[in-house]
């Protein structure tokens, strides 16, 4: 190669690199007997494997497809890359008899608690785990790892500790790492974005190891959006600080993108900084600051080599947040959902048994980036919403998707659409027999059955698969019915006890009370801001303003959204959602106004009239958030003038949880996109006419024609599946 013109890297002796005029260049990388050339013209890529063919005896498999069991994939036109080894993952499950297994979603499920004490200790149980190939799994799945899935690298890292003694607890983590590759065979690096910039992430825990107590370092490098280099390995002394931990992982985050820096330069990128993130404050502060402290003094001398790196500018340290920190994944076990927690303190009672509807709230964002495929075109923007509130409600309750997930959601709608129609039976509740003249009730029951059978099948399939956790089968604890269950079980000491009709009632009160109503709110509020332009710039502004530093819609920035949260209490106030709100009943004998109410009377309350009343609010028909600024006035029940979610003791229990919902849809849809009506429709002439029912929803659907404003976060995690890349 020296005598073609070829330089050699001094960073890889097998990179040789050669430059020709007009910034041309070939880079060739050797690897055994296997080779790739790199080149931006063609012509002087042929040139030089006409050369090469002249010296050595070797075979042109044309333009570069696979190498070393990778697959290479190209999108010329998108500038994008990706590299693949869903061939090679199939194959080792078929290997080790894994290819019909049942998928998980996490590499390693939190219940693992890896230790040496769960090594055999007896002739028997070593005889035993002869006959597991433990050692070959662990390698073929090493192998995936360190081309392609650094999601993986963590797990890994700790089933490869027991290799000289594994036991059976040690072989179950190594079949559910099988599993999650099963259910994520097709995931792939991908590389793309028109300036590659390489930047670093690194991460520690604090003494993760079991049997030593030592902590681990991790580190995620990428270059043109996608994972180059990734470490998960534990740390080589004991930490006495988490300051300390993530110092000695910065140390050797730092190794690893300054050889790569200096890679890149010999190649020809060059960049103006080189940042290396990390979440933790103390341990930047300790880099940055050369003066010994007494908690610093026991580090290890050859640890402190991070701080010449920085003087001599070599690279910079910056804070991330751990939300946002690549190497997350590198030193813990993630779960593949963000739990959002908000105000509990009114959840009461109610807050044990709905804790797992808070751990899907973000599930939602997931699914809009589908209308950007239909930018320019006209789309239904009410069933969108609908739909990914009946998605979002089934993925909580049931934590995936059963055969009959489509006939129980139908069922639902049915029984939804019977309850808001007119029913005679309840202006006279006490004729009994009018229930069944009317044919309501026999209907009722009818799709009461079909909702009793379905749910018992998911119960059960629920219950098998939390008596099979134990031997690592299925993922427990992984969706509400799950956590519901818990409460079933007598053997556990709790304050009260479910049966399995309270499971099936919680379930049901959950698409009834959790579906529509979020759904509509978000069509009304999108359609009283289509129709009130000036409304919609000033919310744009404000979420653009908010996020735009972030780049992405987050949790973080919603208490920032004053002008939204009023936008969305005043369509609270002129279209609740249940504008009748759940019947109460007279406990005793009173006298209101006059009028002398007897007990055990149906008392119900019209949260409609009370928004538009005119004694309490302003031109009570006009839409007009700028009312809610500055002002006390809440939803929370305790302004009786403006109760859409009712107050007392029988508020709404789902009241943040689907504020929540609201407001995070409604801001990615602001800051994502610019919205405009079809068909030459004035923004004024847009019908705000209701549609009676139990649920108040625009008779008409929305349509609208999405613009993209603001482009789509890109991932600190670099694997990707492929069809979310097609």
């Amino acid at each position: 190669m020296c005598e073609q013109g070829y330089k050699k890297t001094t960073s890889d002796h097998c990179v040789f690199i050669k430059k020709f005029a007009d910034d041309d260049f070939i880079i060739l990388l050797l690897y055994v007997d296997d080779m790739l050339i790199v080149g931006k013209n063609i012509s002087m890529i042929d040139r030089l494997k006409k050369q090469l063919g002249e010296s050595f005896a070797m075979k042109d498999l044309g333009a570069a497809r696979q190498i070393l069991g990778i697959r290479i994939m190209r999108d010329r036109k998108e500038k994008k890359l990706w590299l693949s080894q869903e061939h090679y993952v199939k194959r080792v499950l078929q290997r080790f008899h894994m290819q019909k297994t049942k998928a998980v979603s996490t590499p390693l499920a939190p219940h693992f608690k890896l230790s040496a004490k769960q090594s055999p200790s007896n002739e028997a149980e070593k005889s035993d785990m002869q006959r597991v190939p433990y050692a070959s799994a662990v390698g073929s799945l090493m192998y995936a790892m360190v081309c392609t899935r650094p999601n993986i690298a963590h797990a890994v890292g700790t089933v490869s500790r027991f290799l000289s003694n594994p036991g059976r607890e040690h072989w179950n983590a190594v079949k559910w790492i099988l599993r999650y590759l099963y259910g994520t065979s097709s995931m792939r690096l991908c590389f793309g974005g028109d300036k590659p910039t390489l930047v670093g992430y690194t991460d520690s825990d604090m003494a993760g190891d079991i049997d030593s107590r030592k902590s681990t370092s991790g580190y995620l490098i990428k270059f043109a959006e996608g994972a180059v280099a990734w470490q998960s390995r534990l740390q080589r002394c004991v930490a006495l600080s988490t300051t300390q931990a993530e110092f000695i992982a910065i140390t050797e985050a730092c190794k690893e993108l300054i050889w790569l820096k200096k890679f890149l330069q010999e190649l020809g990128f060059v960049q103006d900084k080189y940042l290396l993130f990390c979440d933790s404050q103390s341990a930047i502060h300790l880099g940055k600051n050369s003066t010994f402290h007494s908690r610093s003094k026991h580090i290890d001398v050859r640890y402190h080599w991070i701080r010449d790196a920085l003087d001599a500018g070599l690279l910079e340290l910056a804070k991330v947040h751990t939300d946002d920190n690549g190497a997350d994944m590198m030193t813990k076990l993630l779960h593949y959902l963000l739990l959002l927690l908000t105000d509990s303190a009114s959840w009461g009672n109610y807050y044990p048994l709905c804790i797992a509807l808070l751990e899907l709230l973000l599930l939602f964002v997931l699914n809009f980036p589908s209308i950007a495929s239909k930018e320019g075109s006209e789309i239904n923007l009410t069933q969108a919403v609908i739909q990914l509130m009946y998605t979002f409600t089934s993925k909580a309750a049931f934590g995936k998707k059963y055969e009959e997930q489509e006939e129980f959601i139908s069922e639902v709608k049915q029984i939804i659409k019977l309850a808001g129609g007119f029913y005679i039976g309840d202006l006279f509740p006490s004729a009994k027999w009018l229930h069944n003249f009317s044919g309501m009730r026999p209907r009722l029951e009818k799709l009461n059955q079909v909702l009793d059978r379905i749910l018992d099948n998911i119960i059960n399939d629920h219950k098998k698969a939390r008596s099979r956790a134990k031997e690592a089968l299925v993922e427990a604890e992984g969706d509400l019915i799950d956590v519901l269950l818990k409460f079933e079980d007598s053997s556990i000491d709790l304050d009260f006890c479910l049966t399995t009709n309270n499971v099936k009632a919680i379930i049901m009160e959950l698409f009834i009370g959790g579906s529509d109503t979020a759904s509509g709110t978000i069509n009304w509020a999108m359609a009283e801001m289509i129709k009130n332009t000036e409304v919609l710039k000033r919310a744009q502004v404000e979420v653009r303003e908010v996020f735009g530093k972030r780049g992405k819609v987050d949790e973080n920035g919603i208490e920032d959204l004053k002008y939204l949260k009023a936008i969305i209490k005043e369509v609270l106030r002129l279209h609740p959602i249940a504008p009748l709100l759940l019947p109460r009943e007279c406990g005793e004998a009173c006298e209101i106004n006059g009028y002398t109410i007897p007990v055990k009377s149906r008392v119900i309350v019209n949260a409609w009239a009370i928004g538009r009343d005119p004694k309490y609010w302003t031109n009570p028909d006009k839409f007009y958030p700028e009312r809610f600024i500055d002002s006390s006035i809440d939803y929370k029940g305790t302004d009786f003038e403006y109760i859409p979610f009712g107050a007392g003791r029988r508020i709404c229990p789902g009241l943040n949880l689907g504020m929540a919902n609201v407001e995070q849809v409604l801001a990615f849809l602001l800051y994502h996109f610019d919205w405009r009506l079809s068909n030459g429709v004035k923004n004024k002439d847009l019908d705000m006419t209701e549609e009676f029912g139990v649920a108040v929803s625009r008779k008409d659907d929305l349509y609208l024609i999405p613009t993209i404003s603001q482009a789509f976060p890109t991932k600190c995690s670099t694997v990707q599946h492929a069809p979310l890349e097609m």
